[in-house]
This record gives structure tokens, C-alpha cells and sequence, in this order.
């Protein structure tokens, strides 16, 4: 019986750091925008990163309608699943809102700053590389189920979400990092993030899981990395750093762990069967 290990990239294996990319994307604009515009702007975009991390957290979908509706009306027609976390599309609702003129190449190009920001400082948690070393070890499957960065580029007046450029944007990120040498396989949110069952049938497929075979979710988001792999009846494990989660609220968590070095033991232990 094969083991597969899907774990998640972004404040599971490393360290997600808002605070750089949002610098980087405020010193770009700054560059190319009145001093005013470039503080609003890169100030939305922080409390959206903010407000939508939270509901996320706490398993609320009204900030993800409510944006959906605010991008319909100014950006894209029909947002696509997942496309409400483009940096982009934050950039280009804010702008519109309050009538400021954003270029979309502009809208690109700052995003594209924030992102190569947060790339180019990858930096593992200290137990990151042990706890796929070792995984390697005892020949188990590994693979990144990560969600989309959304990436949106310009295409005929219009931003284009493209789920072959949105999902190669977000492997080079991960290959920024030596970690993904130790991984089998990545699968992104595109189009489908691992809330929905799609993403899951893509995993499977991607990893020739079968029927026989253990699978095991490991992520920091409850709403986002365990539900839907709980439901599918993988068995997940929570890895909560910080504490923010009630254990009583978790219970898609079939285990709920403070490391990954205590993750790594449940899974060598066999203690999900």
C-alpha cells in the first residue's frame, strides 16, 4: 500500500511574507503613480489581504461574494473560481472605486513586484526540509497542494485569467525554494482550489492515487486545506503554529498539530488508519 502526502506550500512549508510582498508592490507604484494614489492603493490592497485571510479562517464566504460582486461590476465579467485572491484584480477594483486612473499593465506590473518579493524569500519553517527528507525515506508520494496566486495579465483592453500562465507563475515561485527538489508533484488552485472536489480529482489523477492507496492532507487552513480533503476522505492533519484555531471548530481535523515534526511522527506511526 503507497503512501501520498499532499501538503500545502504558503505558511506550511514556508513562510508567506505579506509584509515584503505589499513593500515591494508599494515602492513599484510609488514609481509610477501620484504619492496619494500609490498609499491608497497599496493600503487596500493590504486590508483586503487581511479581511479575506481572516474569513478564510474562519470559514466565511461573504468576503469572497461581496468582492466577487465589486469585480463583476468594475474588472472582469465572470470572475473565475479562485481568481478573488489576484493581487491584480485588488489593484484594479480599489482603483476603480474611487476613480483613480490604474493602467492595466501598471496593475501587472506591481503584482508581479509583490509576488517576486515573496518568491525570493522562500524561507522554510526550521522543520520543513526534515519532514519531507524523511518522508522520502520511506518512499512516500509527496505533493505540494498548493491553492492559485490568480495571476491576471492584460489581453485585448481586458485582464485575462489564463489557467496555463496563472499555474506556471505559481510553480516558478515554488522553485524559487530547494524544497520543491524533495516533492513529486505540484498541483495549483487552476482553475479549481481545494475547496472544490475537481481539485481533488486532478490530485488523484496527477498522482496515480488508488483506491488501496493512504492519502494525507497536511496544511495550516482549516477552510481552506482541510474541509474538502476531509470530505473526500483523506485523512487531514491540521498544522496550527500560532494556535488561532478552537480545537472544537476543527472537526474536519482528523489531528491537529503544532509542528510538522509532530505531523511527520503521526504519519510515520500509521496513526490515521
Amino acid at each position: 500500500m503507497r503512501t501520498v502526502v499532499f501538503v500545502d506550500w504558503d505558511q506550511t512549508l514556508v513562510e508567506f511574507r505579506h509584509d515584503l510582498g505589499i513593500s515591494a508592490l508599494r515602492g513599484f507604484l510609488k514609481k509610477k503613480l501620484p504619492p496619494y494614489e500609490a498609499r491608497f492603493l497599496t493600503k487596500w490592497v493590504n486590508e483586503t489581504f487581511r479581511e479575506t485571510m481572516r474569513a478564510s479562517r474562519e470559514g466565511k464566504d461573504n468576503i469572497r461574494t461581496r468582492q466577487s460582486k465589486i469585480a463583476s461590476k468594475s474588472v472582469l465579467n465572470t470572475p473565475p473560481e479562485g481568481i478573488i485572491y489576484s493581487r491584480e484584480l485588488w489593484l484594479l477594483t480599489g482603483a476603480f472605486l474611487h476613480g483613480m486612473p490604474l493602467p492595466r499593465a501598471i496593475a501587472q506590473q506591481a503584482a508581479m513586484a509583490y509576488w517576486n518579493a515573496i518568491a525570493d524569500n522562500n524561507e522554510p519553517f526550521p522543520d520543513s526540509e526534515a519532514f519531507l527528507v524523511q518522508l522520502r525515506n520511506v518512499d512516500t508520494t509527496i505533493a505540494i497542494a498548493t491553492s492559485s496566486d490568480a495571476r491576471l495579465r492584460p489581453s485585448h483592453g481586458t485582464m485575462q485569467y489564463d489557467t496555463r500562465y496563472s499555474r506556471q507563475q505559481k510553480i516558478a515561485r515554488i522553485h524559487t525554494s530547494p524544497l520543491s527538489t524533495l516533492c513529486d508533484a505540484i498541483i495549483t488552485g487552476d482553475p479549481y482550489d481545494k475547496t472544490s472536489p475537481r481539485f481533488w480529482e486532478l490530485a488523484r489523477r496527477i498522482t496515480k492515487m488508488g483506491r488501496h492507496d493512504r492519502a494525507i492532507m497536511v496544511g495550516d487552513s482549516y477552510a481552506t486545506d482541510i474541509v474538502q480533503a476531509y470530505r473526500e476522505g483523506i485523512f487531514t492533519i491540521l498544522v496550527d503554529r500560532a494556535n488561532r484555531y478552537k480545537r472544537e471548530n476543527c472537526i474536519a481535523a482528523d489531528m491537529v498539530v503544532t509542528t510538522l515534526t509532530d505531523a511527520l511522527d503521526a504519519i510515520l506511526d500509521g496513526k490515521e488508519k
